[in-house]
Parts: structure tokens; C-alpha cells; sequence
């Protein structure tokens, strides 16, 4: 598995960015996530398993499904009749397209959320072509490898700090919410374009976790005093008892 995102791979990655046209992209920090560690930032197909992945389509039916080994050497999510997302399960989601294909020429795609929680998968950004979070290394923006022709807009949500952080850092994000504000339209043998997304996972065996808020923070913190203060006053209840034994006996 690679350990790390080449120059040779920032190069190719940004002279694709340039070739396509730009997608309107969004962030917004919605719910905070703690990560206990960036464990791989050069993710392949195989690396994504248990990622969430929801699409939405014109007649408001949504299919949900985690991401796994799809056989022949792709890894996704596959709904028959409806749409696919995959990936090779060895290609390394830094420099390589992801295939999104609909099928039926009366599906119409709306909407389609990646969400990382489950995975644990996080979206990494460009951040101004510098690594961000330490342990990251560079990311990719969601870019299509043609020209945009859906008026797509692309929002990360829920901002991804590491445990023992001060915040977020910007560049990381649990959720990738990508909207076709022109449809998405399927054919009979299915209609597909591809995208550039870089992933990171957080470290094996840890999970993603909603950073609490302040208030939640004080008012767990007003409960484990309260119960401190009960556990001193049975305490010292039972040592008067004992004590008034003591003293009759």
C-alpha cells in the first residue's frame, strides 16, 4: 500500500483539475468530529469499507447502501436498476476517478452523500495545496474529469478535528454532499461520468466522533459532579453510622 502522495501525483491531479471546469464547491462545519488519528492519507478502493453512501433521484426515492467488494476487482456500492459508484479496489483515491454510473433514461440522479462516520473515511481538501491537519498530506477537491454540464455544487460537511486539537483545521470533513441541480439523467445501459475525491482513513480500529458542545460538555461535567458530591455524603453517612456503633458499643 502507499505511504505517500508523490509531487509526480500533485502534478497530474492538478493538470486534471485544470483541463475540467469548475464545480461550485461549499463547506460547512455542521457537526464537528473528533478523529483519533489520520491512519492512511494514500486510501485505495479497499480502504473505504462501511462508508455510507446515499443517492437521491427526481422522484424522491433514495437508496442507501455501505460501501464493500463488488467482485472483479471494484469496490462500491451497486443498486440495480438504479445507480453504481465504484472504485478499483486497489486504486488509490488521491490521483484516480471514481465512476459514478445511472442507469434507466427516467432516473434522474439528484443527489448523491457520501458519509464517512460509518467507514471511518474522511474527505480531504486541497487546502491550498498544503497538507493542513498534521499526518494528512494533500487532498483533492471534488473535481469531474470533464466539463461540468449538471451545475453541480459539492458541500463538505461536518468538519473532522484530531483528538487533543484545538479545532479543525478546514481541510478535513466527514461528509461529501454532492448536488445535481441539473439532474443527473440515466440511459438504458447506463450513463456514467467520473470524479477526482482524495480519502483519508482515521487509524485502524478508531472511529469518527461527534465532538460534544459546550453545553452538553457542562452539563456532563454539572452531572459528574452531582454524583461525586452523592458518593462523598453516602461515604461519609456510613462512617458517622459506623462511628455511632463504635461509641455505643
Amino acid at each position: 500500500m502507499p505511504l505517500i502522495k508523490s509531487a509526480r501525483i500533485v502534478i497530474a491531479a492538478t493538470l486534471v483539475a485544470v483541463t475540467a471546469q469548475a464545480q461550485t464547491l461549499a463547506q460547512s462545519n455542521a457537526t464537528p468530529f473528533y478523529a483519533p488519528s489520520i491512519g492512511v492519507f494514500s486510501t485505495l478502493g479497499n480502504n473505504m469499507f462501511g462508508m455510507m453512501v446515499t443517492g437521491k433521484f427526481s422522484d424522491n426515492q433514495s437508496f442507501s447502501g455501505v460501501w464493500k467488494d463488488l467482485g472483479g476487482g471494484l469496490t462500491g456500492v451497486d443498486f440495480a436498476g438504479r445507480f453504481r459508484l465504484t472504485i478499483g479496489a486497489t486504486t488509490n483515491t488521491f490521483n484516480n476517478p471514481w465512476t459514478l454510473t445511472v442507469f434507466g433514461a427516467t432516473n434522474q440522479l439528484t443527489t448523491l452523500t457520501l458519509s464517512g462516520a460509518t467507514g471511518p473515511v474522511i474527505f480531504d481538501r486541497t487546502f491550498g495545496g498544503t497538507a493542513g491537519t498534521p499526518t494528512s498530506n494533500n487532498g483533492t477537491d471534488f473535481q469531474f474529469t470533464t466539463a461540468d454540464v449538471n451545475n453541480t455544487l459539492a458541500t463538505y460537511m461536518n468538519s473532522v478535528q484530531l483528538v487533543g486539537s484545538t479545532g479543525p483545521v478546514g481541510d478535513l470533513f466527514e461528509t461529501l454532499k454532492v448536488e445535481f441541480r441539473t439532474p443527473f439523467v440515466g440511459s438504458a445501459p447506463g450513463r456514467s461520468l467520473s470524479f477526482y475525491q482524495d480519502v483519508d482513513n482515521v487509524i485502524l480500529g478508531g472511529l469518527l466522533s461527534p465532538v460534544p458542545e459546550p453545553a452538553t460538555v457542562f452539563m456532563t461535567a454539572l452531572g459528574l459532579a452531582a454524583l461525586a458530591i452523592a458518593a462523598r455524603r453516602r461515604t461519609l453517612a456510613a462512617a458517622n453510622a459506623v462511628a455511632k456503633l463504635e461509641a455505643s458499643s
